[in-house]
């Protein structure tokens, strides 16, 4: 009898685990998702990162999932635009400050 109580709380436990993982996957793909819908916006697309990164560092851990691994890459790829698109606005503006005032 004990022994069948406890495999069903360990049963329980996995479905509650599986769930968490499910509801945390889902809000990372929509968060990945908003980034790249609003990623000129980058006020917005900041307050987005800041939600997506905990999950993001959760995730970490199993990077050997294929589908988290490609979500994962993806985020970093889209991250990694972000950061050129902003440096070259940013170069360009000084180039136009250090041309208007020469």
């Amino acid at each position: 009898m004990m022994a069948g109580l406890q495999s069903l709380d360990t049963c329980k436990q996995n479905i509650q685990e599986t769930m968490q993982f499910m509801n945390r996957h889902a809000l990372f793909q929509t968060g990945i998702m908003a980034i790249k819908e609003r990623r000129h916006d980058y006020s917005l697309i900041t307050e987005i990162f800041v939600g997506v990164k905990p999950i993001k560092e959760y995730f970490d851990d199993f990077r050997s999932i294929p589908e988290i691994d490609a979500l994962l890459l993806d985020l970093e790829k889209v991250e990694n635009d972000i950061i050129k698109e902003i440096s070259h606005m940013l170069e360009e503006a000084f180039r136009g400050k250090l041309a208007g005032s020469g």
